[in-house]
């Protein structure tokens, strides 16, 4: 990462430009130019007396190459997919939601309480018992039928882990979704939570999408209701992930070097794992 204070306090004296026999100008113009290019334009001023005027002006030209946006086929008001890139492939948050569960898929055992449908449980281990929660009395494969933000809708102390993922942003009360969730652990449970970061409303449901969070945002929420909690909050996402997410791309759509790397200013998935002790 840039130091902005180291970086505004360089001095011309730390940089030594080595100029080139005139038979090797044009070649090494170039390398000078990308040179003073990774510098930045404030130490260019400051060469400026150092530095020939036709080196100067290469230097410029590749500023302004490297500064110019290049919209291509981005400049667009609808996004490659209408529903998170599904059809394109894996939607760039569920790459995010998947690593998270893979890494903790120790802790989805026993009994397990999962929204909707048992995917994840069954998808990442093999636990004991399964149960679905749902609000919806039509969900014929819900066990449980119940609203999170109604306090007390869930049995207190029954499950060994909760798989709550993509759920909270549609409650109507996060803090008392989170505090029905964190009571009906067992001792010894864990909830394991996703909630967006950086994303489109959801096109199904726009009306009811409420939330989006940081990780520092999920942390405060996590401490107000579920007190003595061991918990761990991560951030997934950057730059490249989240414009990518927004246009509808698909994870196999970018490289594992665009998708792994985490930018705390671009969070596109926020997971918490949160302990009753």
């Amino acid at each position: 990462m840039l130091d902005a204070d180291r970086s505004a306090g360089c001095g011309t004296s730390a940089v030594t430009v080595s100029l080139p026999e005139r038979s090797h100008q044009t070649e090494a113009m170039k390398a000078v130019a990308a040179t003073l290019t990774s510098i930045g334009s404030e130490l260019l001023r400051r060469l400026k007396g150092r530095i020939p005027l036709e080196m100067r002006r290469s230097a410029r030209v590749h500023l302004e190459r490297v500064n110019h946006a290049r919209w291509g086929n981005l400049r667009r008001f609808e996004p490659f997919s209408s529903y998170y890139g599904f059809e394109r492939g894996t939607p760039i948050d569920r790459f995010y939601i998947q690593r998270f569960l893979t890494e903790r898929a120790g802790d989805i055992r026993g009994t397990v309480l999962e929204v909707g449908h048992a995917r994840y449980a069954r998808a990442f281990s093999s636990p004991g018992e399964v149960e679905i929660v749902d609000n919806d009395h039509t969900n014929t494969d819900a066990t449980i039928i119940a609203d999170l933000s109604t306090q007390d809708s869930l049995p207190r102390g029954r499950f060994d882990c909760f798989i709550l993922t993509q759920t909270l942003q549609l409650v109507e009360d996060l803090d008392n979704a989170l505090q029905n969730a964190w009571q009906s652990l067992a001792s010894g449970g864990v909830l394991l939570i996703t909630m967006p970061g950086i994303t489109r409303a959801d096109p199904e449901h726009a009306s009811i999408d409420r939330w989006r969070v940081t990780p520092p945002g999920l942390e405060t929420a996590l401490a107000r209701a579920c007190p003595d909690a061991q918990q761990e909050v991560i951030g997934y996402g950057n730059l490249i992930s989240a414009i990518g997410f927004l246009l509808g791309l698909a994870a196999e759509e970018l490289n594992e070097t665009e998708l792994t790397p985490t930018d705390p200013h671009f969070t596109v998935s926020v997971c918490a794992r949160v302990e009753k002790r």
